[in-house]
């Protein structure tokens, strides 16, 4: 889907472009009397520039907020005896997503890691099925994440893991 947004942003930019150099292109072509090709136009020289200019700045709008911008990728770093060791936070996000699989209650688990200096905060996002175990199922989520980053990865400080309970399906019904 991504290809064909930008595909058809791309299409638009080029109609814009050619537009405003079509309506650009129709000074360059007007005798004194404002006639083109023996057919009179509306306006004047300067009405078809700012035309012109002004459909071209819009093509260049466009293009600067259409652009994807990737985001920058942040990483948590540790000074070691033989060098910094660097972890993607979407790294340490994707290896606590598999501990989804550990609770038979979670449907979908999406953690969110953030950094500030050393810290850790993580932000778990959860889709579950119904039933009187979500809060347990929830605060022993929250020990388990802090126990995978200390044993599994070293990081011990983690300042803060917050369980969101995005959606709750019916428990008979699978998702």
């Amino acid at each position: 889907m991504e290809i064909v947004r930008r595909f058809v942003n791309v299409l638009v930019f080029i109609f814009l472009v050619a537009t405003s150099v079509g309506v650009l292109a129709v000074p360059l072509r007007l005798n004194r009397n404002g006639d083109l090709l023996g057919k009179t136009l509306p306006g004047n020289r300067d009405g078809w520039i700012g035309t012109g200019t002004s459909i071209f700045v819009l093509a260049l709008v466009f293009a600067v907020t259409h652009t994807t911008r990737r985001k920058r990728e942040q990483f948590l770093v540790y000074e070691k005896e033989g060098g910094p060791v660097s972890i993607s936070t979407q790294a340490i996000a994707d290896y606590l997503a598999k501990l989804g699989s550990e609770f038979p209650a979670v449907v979908r688990m999406r953690p969110k890691v953030f950094t500030s200096g050393n810290d850790v905060d993580i932000i778990v996002d959860l889709k579950v099925k119904g039933g009187p175990q979500i809060h347990e199922a929830c605060e022993m989520l929250q020990k388990r994440v802090r126990e995978t980053l200390s044993t599994g990865l070293g990081i011990n400080e983690v300042r803060h893991v917050e369980i969101n309970v995005r959606e709750i399906y019916p428990d008979s019904k699978p998702a």
